[in-house]
């Protein structure tokens, strides 16, 4: 078709014909197969000319018209266009000081990204991610921003493990600095990606350690947007999953108080309760951040609300955070009046609540005096004869736990009765 086009004013004017042709929009099967063959010439023509400065505006307003629209295609006429070379040259033209055409070619990479794992491999391979990095965050408009974070994302879904590892530093380079922006959809659309590489992590922990994506995930907490807010509560759940240095380190940075505000939000209240069970279970020196915030017994107050999974989680918690405290701490959760709770676990005859809640108990028996005031409440929740019965329940860790309870508090009764 331009084999003999060698002025540039007739390569400009081929350039519009084919934009011209391929925005008709015919659905005939004539013209998708002229439009398949369109590609391959469009594409050596913008990839290989050494665009006069006068005209490039206009060339690149041209090629990306085109490219975008062959990005809608169908899968086998994408591969012809990922064949020419279009990733490398879309990858340049995200570049342009012209908006309108770093976001249409930002768009063609999103739309031809998303057509699988092939073409997301191809645009990897090609650069990408250090071409984002280098150009990016330069005052770009808010519009290429949320495609920049749009083209991350598409990225991050259904990543495999091998190849998350393999770009984890560079995608979590580009997420933190997508996520310290104050758009919104902005922020929501990078802790999703952000989500999608950190479902799994191993090795890469250390990564998100060192970086200062942890602070600002924890101060956005208190962001006005719910869509927001539970994305976030669910990404810092698989960062700190089974990691005590980052769970850790989320105390320390006064996470539990932002979490407190949320745990008697109806359409927060699960997805808090299960993170901060989670931060419960993998630090085991977090009783005391737990119970001077007054979580424990926000938790008590509510916990004949929760539905089943939610009680496990809570009792789950609590139960870690008993095997780990001091005298002082179990004291301070009879004061909570904790007995109740306790008893409201044993009358649903549940095993995911009965051997915490007997676990929370025996925890409490070992170390702290059993006083008049508990006995009496005890007898007034029927405790200890739902106990007693529970010596004879067909599990045997219930059994265990149980005869264990029994017998600890009979010794601290008799040791009671004999100072007296």
């Amino acid at each position: 078709m331009i084999e003999n086009a060698t002025s540039t004013a007739v390569k400009l004017q081929w350039l519009s014909n084919a934009r011209a042709f391929l925005e008709i929009g015919l659905p005939s099967s004539m013209y998708f197969a002229i439009r398949s063959s369109l590609v391959i010439e469009l594409v050596e023509l913008a990839r290989d000319y050494e665009w006069p400065v006068v005209d490039e505006i206009r060339m690149q307003e041209d090629v990306c018209s085109c490219l975008l629209i062959f990005s809608t295609v169908e899968t086998e006429q994408l591969k012809a266009l990922t064949q020419a070379g279009a990733i490398p040259l879309l990858l340049n033209l995200t570049s342009s000081a012209i908006t309108e055409v770093s976001q249409k070619a930002t768009q063609a990479l999103i739309n031809i990204i998303q057509n699988g794992s092939r073409f997301r491999n191809l645009a990897l391979g090609s650069n990408l991610l250090p071409t984002i990095q280098a150009v990016y965050f330069l005052d770009l408009p808010i519009g290429q921003m949320c495609l920049i974070s749009k083209l991350i994302l598409v990225l991050c879904q259904d990543l495999s493990p091998a190849m998350t590892s393999k770009y984890f530093n560079e995608l979590l380079n580009i997420i933190t600095k997508l996520i310290y922006q104050d758009d919104i959809e902005v922020l929501l659309t990078s802790c999703w990606a952000l989500t999608f590489i950190t479902c799994d992590l191993n090795d890469e922990l250390k990564a998100i350690q060192d970086s200062k994506i942890i602070p600002r995930l924890i101060a956005l907490i208190s962001a006005t947007s719910l869509p927001l807010k539970k994305i976030l509560i669910r990404l810092i759940d698989n960062i700190t999953m089974g990691d005590e240095q980052v769970a850790k380190l989320f105390i320390k940075l006064k996470g539990l108080n932002y979490l407190k505000e949320y745990i008697q939000d109806s359409s927060l209240k699960k997805e808090v309760i299960w993170l901060l069970s989670n931060i419960a279970t993998t630090y085991q020196n977090s009783a005391s951040a737990f119970f001077h915030s007054g979580i424990v017994q926000l938790w008590i107050e509510i916990f004949s609300d929760l539905d089943h999974a939610t009680k496990i989680e809570v009792l789950g918690a609590i139960s870690a955070l008993t095997l780990h405290s001091n005298p002082e701490e179990k004291s301070h959760l009879m004061e909570c009046n904790i007995i109740p709770l306790l008893q409201t676990a044993l009358i649903e005859d549940s095993l995911e609540l009965l051997i915490p809640a007997l676990t929370i108990m025996r925890g409490l028996f070992q170390q702290i005096p059993v006083k008049e005031p508990l006995i009496a409440e005890l007898d007034r929740c029927k405790a200890k004869e739902y106990i007693e019965i529970l010596q004879k329940h067909q599990d045997r860790d219930v059994q265990r736990l149980s005869k264990s309870i029994i017998r600890k508090l009979t010794i601290r009764l008799s040791s009671d009765i004999s100072q007296k």
